[in-house]
């Protein structure tokens, strides 16, 4: 019974919905209770974390958005380790020591993993969440029935540390301060558009992104632009159409030629202290700055998601729905 959903699942669901590959689910990371000491005897922890070190960050929040609120829907109380599993922003030097996902955000109801190191009830959380228990698409449309829901568990237990918030605020300062009138554009390219990853959704080609911008800048009257891209060649595209109106912030762009045969992002080396941190900082700041945007349009993507929840809402939103990348 399980193989048939699965096949009917991965036929008319995008990628976002991964935990119902074959794969994973043989995969041995199954919900396992334990128990660490005997403190805390009144509480459970609900552990979750990485499943997949090439994870982008927002398929990695996404992941652990699904499974907090799955743990609060259960009386648990959700411990995000981005710590003990190997991950792009977690150096190598520091895994077991350093926790990853305290590097940008508060942990969602405020118990780290040194404070549940002795405690009872411990569920390690890590594993598939079967058909039943799923809330999240990782590319949610907001007119679905669990947007609102999910949004509010966003809002609340996915929390900016100080740092993370100063940080933001701060690039929000130096871009968008004083301009009302911005229309936020994600744009995605480099590897995605080279290597089509197989049932990924489809993105947009930069020239209609930019024909769409120019629509709806004319429309909504608005004067400016606001690029999110990691691709070199597609900021270029935009600055020679739109010069002055085009705003950014600080984020690593990539030519496509710099790529190497099948390579991806996470597989680029950058000669910087605390990359991994810094690549993974600056591209939340991407996200955020999207989120505070008059209006946004974009491919549709697990960070076009994170846009959706972060936003408290935009004058007008369009996201590309092109369908998925197939096998090859």
């Amino acid at each position: 019974m399980m193989n048939t959903i699965v096949k009917i699942l991965k036929c008319f669901l995008p990628y976002g919905l991964v935990a119902y590959s074959r794969k994973r689910q043989k995969a041995k990371r199954k919900e396992k209770q334990t128990s660490y000491g005997n403190e805390n005897p009144d509480k459970t922890f609900y552990i979750t974390g990485v499943v997949d070190q090439r994870s982008g960050l927002f398929w990695m929040i996404l992941f652990n958005l699904n499974r907090i609120a799955y743990a609060l829907k259960k009386g648990w109380i959700p411990v995000v380790d981005w710590q003990n599993q190997s991950n792009q922003y977690l150096e190598n030097t520091v895994l077991h020591k350093e926790n990853a996902w305290e590097y940008y955000f508060e942990q969602p109801c405020n118990y780290d993993l040194n404070f549940i190191e002795q405690s009872k009830n411990i569920i390690h959380g890590n594993g598939i969440l079967s058909v039943d228990q799923l809330i999240l698409d990782c590319y949610v449309e907001t007119n679905d029935e669990f947007f609102p829901y999910i949004k509010n568990i966003f809002k609340q237990y996915v929390r900016f540390n100080d740092s993370t918030r100063d940080y933001v605020e701060n690039e929000y300062e130096d871009v968008l301060k004083g301009k009302n009138n911005v229309l936020g554009v994600l744009c995605r390219g480099t590897d995605y558009a080279l290597l089509k990853p197989e049932r990924h959704p489809v993105q947009p080609e930069p020239e209609k992104v930019i024909k769409k911008a120019k629509e709806v800048m004319a429309a909504k009257q608005l004067e400016y632009i606001y690029l999110a891209t990691e691709d070199y060649d597609i900021y270029e595209l935009f600055h020679k159409e739109f010069g002055e109106k085009l705003l950014s912030n600080k984020q690593d762009r990539y030519a496509k030629r710099e790529l190497a045969k099948n390579q991806y992002l996470y597989q680029i080396k950058h000669n910087r202290e605390n990359d991994k941190f810094l690549l993974g900082l600056e591209y939340l700041s991407s996200m955020y700055l999207l989120s505070k945007c008059h209006s946004f349009i974009g491919g549709r993507t697990r960070g076009a998601t994170g846009v959706l929840l972060m936003t408290d809402g935009f004058d007008y939103q369009y996201i590309w729905n092109l369908g998925i990348y197939m096998d090859k």
